[in-house]
């Protein structure tokens, strides 16, 4: 996913806003709208609507004929691809914007979008909604808790879900439960009952692994950190159960899994966290999902190298994706050489093609963001590697 381009320093929260209502009224406002959004509609929406803890938000916004306004809106909520904020007057749909997002760490970011849609509440509110040009982590924007759940999808359909997923719980009847909830789906479960089990297993290439907190042979957070040790790199879904205490979740922080889900888990958060990674984590590293593996053979004298290897392309990946938000050439073309030069010696050698193409658009293209699709398939290829190809 391309990261939003880091802007100046936040400004006091406490800037009027254009509506200048007082905060309770502005309150009064949200909860009317949220009443007369539920349910039905609520149904339809694909990505999470998120509170943005913050009583104003920056954007500037350029209206037709050139002249720019920057203004405080009222933020509604948030999501991946979008923001809902509340403004005092009429805004023609397809204007363009930049809204400065305050973040927790960087101060604001600018984000660019679109306003799709401007309609009349009442009095003289009215609701826009702004469409990003590239989509966002929200959990970077509303201080989710890394112990906690914080998914995008709202709604998913069951046959858009397709891979393989690797299972780790003892428990009998949460792994029945879990299997029912994808029923529908086009996902192949592999259920292990300990963390043994899952480490034989998992270099298998599975597309993402889902394991509970409590293992009979240790615990989640040692199988994630083990299996990222031995060059696995797929999606990791903690399951956390009543029973969770503080230190778990302090341990939870520190190893950072790629998600956290509650037990007993319920069928749309199941739904929900696994489109997360299947469906939308897979788009931001351009259709990611499927596993690379080394083409090494086992009697190789480098084959021991591999997870090592492995390692380090993921780390390059994450590196290659920081600089292409930055726009940062120099930087992308110098990782994408050193990924070129080294990916074949451990057996990706199609990952040393997507660093070729790469390095190809950045030479021929007139300007970086021609070549931004080729440099993001190269992260893709990145964080897609794997130790070894499943056996037959």
């Amino acid at each position: 996913m391309t990261s939003p381009r880091p802007s100046k320093p936040a400004r006091p929260q406490e800037a009027p806003c254009t509506l200048r209502l007082s905060p309770m009224e502005v309150e009064r406002v949200k909860r009317e709208l949220e009443a007369e959004s539920a349910g039905a509609a609520s149904a339809k929406r694909v990505f999470q609507r998120r509170a943005l803890n913050a009583r104003s938000v920056r954007m500037e916004v350029q209206h037709p004929g050139g002249a720019n306004t920057t203004l405080n809106y009222v933020p509604r909520n948030l999501s991946r691809e979008g923001i809902g904020v509340l403004h005092s007057s009429f805004v023609y749909t397809g204007t363009r914007c930049t809204v400065f997002l305050p973040h927790p760490t960087r101060g604001e970011v600018a984000v660019a979008g679109t306003i799709v849609r401007c309609r009349h509440f009442r009095g003289k509110v009215h609701e826009l909604g702004v469409k990003f040009d590239q989509p966002i982590d929200v959990r970077e924007f509303v201080g989710a808790d890394e112990a906690e759940e914080c998914f995008a999808l709202e709604n998913v359909a069951p046959e858009s879900l397709t891979g393989g997923l690797l299972l780790v719980e003892s428990g009998a009847m949460e792994r029945a439960l879990i299997r029912q909830h994808l029923k529908d789906t086009n996902v192949t479960v592999t259920s292990v009952e300990t963390a043994a089990e899952a480490m034989k297993r998992a270099a298998e290439g599975y597309d993402m692994v889902v394991c509970s907190l409590r293992l009979p042979d240790g615990d989640g957070l040692r199988l994630h950190e083990d299996l990222r040790n031995a060059g696995v790199q797929a999606p990791f879904l903690l399951l956390c159960g009543t029973d969770t205490t503080d230190a778990d979740r302090e341990r939870i922080r520190a190893a950072q899994p790629d998600g956290v889900l509650a037990k007993p888990v319920a069928d749309k958060a199941m739904l929900a966290a696994v489109g997360e990674f299947l469906i939308v984590r897979g788009k931001d590293l351009c259709g990611g999902g499927a596993a690379v593996f080394s083409t090494l053979s086992p009697r190789d004298p480098l084959s021991p190298h591999v997870p090592e290897f492995v390692h380090e392309l993921r780390l390059l990946g994450d590196h290659l994706g920081k600089a292409l938000a930055a726009a940062d050439a120099n930087e992308c073309r110098r990782i994408a050489v050193q990924i070129q030069g080294s990916a074949p010696t451990f057996g990706f050698g199609g990952t040393a093609d997507a660093a070729t193409q790469a390095i190809k658009a950045m030479q021929t293209a007139t300007n970086f963001g021609e070549a931004a699709a080729a440099i993001r398939r190269l992260v893709a290829s990145c964080h897609r590697a794997q130790v070894k190809r499943a056996a037959a």
